[in-house]
């Protein structure tokens, strides 16, 4: 054996904390660290706002399907409900990571959850083009709420990765609580998105006030027509 022979330096090969967004793209694990390490408020802040600022543009590209009003007014809703869907799963964030076992304290368990926020709307705003597309040059009501459901799911499967990369580091002994608390989050966004429709069309004056529905149910009355005939989707 060559005792001559360059030595690895194991710190060399570790990786470093990286909070930006590129980070939070390219290397999950590296914006895990910084989360670990560096964790305050103004990194969920820019992560919060970037996941917020992900849904409105998708918003906007699926409304463009009735128009530029309707697309105005459906990035409003898109942030609204990525705020407030985020806002009421703040306190399921925090138990279902401590139950799952976790050292991160409350504003690193609010950053993971801002990172994964962020992911899902960087994904959505990389997939706003597509569905403006087909939003614009398609008159199908339907097609336009199953591609719009499918892109979205796209960008949700992606977004659980840095709560993945967050048990390389140690802070979580299982994704278990941050799984639960997604699968959460998506349903309070699918219910808050019943609650402000219609979302592809401009309410009629003499449209009935909207009655309570569960979005299951909004979702398949959107995709036969039943909600375009009584309100607009």
């Amino acid at each position: 054996m060559d005792n001559n022979a360059p030595q690895t330096d194991p710190s060399a090969t570790t990786v470093a904390a990286d909070c930006s967004l590129a980070g939070l793209l390219k290397s999950p694990a590296s914006f895990a660290i910084g989360i670990c390490r560096d964790g305050n408020l103004s990194i969920f802040v820019r992560a919060f706002m970037t996941g917020v600022a992900g849904h409105a543009l998708f918003g906007l590209a699926a409304g463009f399907f009735a128009g530029p009003l309707v697309a105005l007014m459906d990035a409003i809703k898109g942030a609204g409900i990525a705020f407030f869907a985020f806002a009421l799963c703040i306190p399921s964030l925090y138990v279902f990571s401590c139950i799952a076992g976790t050292t991160l304290s409350f504003v690193q368990l609010l950053t993971a959850g801002g990172a994964c926020l962020a992911m899902s709307g960087l994904l959505m705003a990389a997939l706003a083009p597509v569905l403006w597309l087909f939003a614009v040059s398609s008159a199908s009501v339907a097609f336009v709420t199953v591609l719009t459901f499918a892109l979205a799911f796209v960008a949700v499967f992606f977004a659980l990765r840095p709560a993945k990369a967050l048990m390389t580091t140690g802070a979580l002994r299982s994704t278990a609580g941050m799984r639960i608390w997604f699968a959460i989050l998506v349903v309070v966004s699918l219910q808050m998105v019943t609650l402000l429709r219609p979302m592809l069309a401009v309410r009629k004056p003499d449209a009935e006030p909207a009655k309570k529905c569960f979005f299951l149910t909004h979702f398949f009355d959107a995709i036969s027509g039943d909600d375009v005939q009584r309100e607009g989707r």
